[in-house]
């Protein structure tokens, strides 16, 4: 008698790539969802970073009018001189300078690929004049979608 080899069934052979297609499923969300985090993380240490240099400008130019942050035309020209941290202007996925500044009253509108400041005057008017005394920087994370301000540690 010859031994029979008795092979998988039809049955069994879809119950292990179904259970190893669920498998892969949950490993590729849960790598994408790592990866968004790790965006997120990324995200709150350029703005951290940021938010330093910007009190640092503030601790170094006085005139006349008092101490100032960089005025809202300042960021749109001068941003990588005055952060001097290429790295931290760039959001990740982009390629650039990811800081702009807006001319907006209230919260604006923030993607996942920008970091927009808002900076006032003492009237709580968009600053386009020397002294800004505050600013809002504002981010939103990928994981959920919520946007983050960060204020100024001087409001005045």
């Amino acid at each position: 008698m010859h031994g029979q080899s008795r092979g998988f069934s039809l049955i069994e052979i879809i119950t292990i790539v179904t259970v190893i297609g669920i498998l892969a499923a949950i490993v590729v969300v849960s790598a994408t969802g790592i990866a968004r985090i790790s965006r997120d993380n990324q995200r709150q240490l350029n703005v951290n970073a940021i938010v330093e240099r910007l009190e640092l400008y503030y601790k170094l130019h006085t005139s006349t009018a008092g101490r100032s942050y960089p005025t809202k035309q300042d960021i749109q020209t001068k941003a990588q001189e005055i952060i001097n941290d290429n790295e931290a202007l760039i959001a990740p996925g982009k390629t650039s300078n990811s800081l702009v500044a807006t001319d907006t009253i209230g919260e604006p509108m923030v993607s996942i690929s920008e970091y927009v400041y808002q900076v006032f005057d003492a009237d709580d008017n968009i600053c386009t004049s020397v002294p800004c005394v505050r600013f809002v920087l504002y981010y939103r994370t990928e994981s959920d979608n919520t946007v983050h301000r960060v204020e100024s540690l001087h409001q005045q």
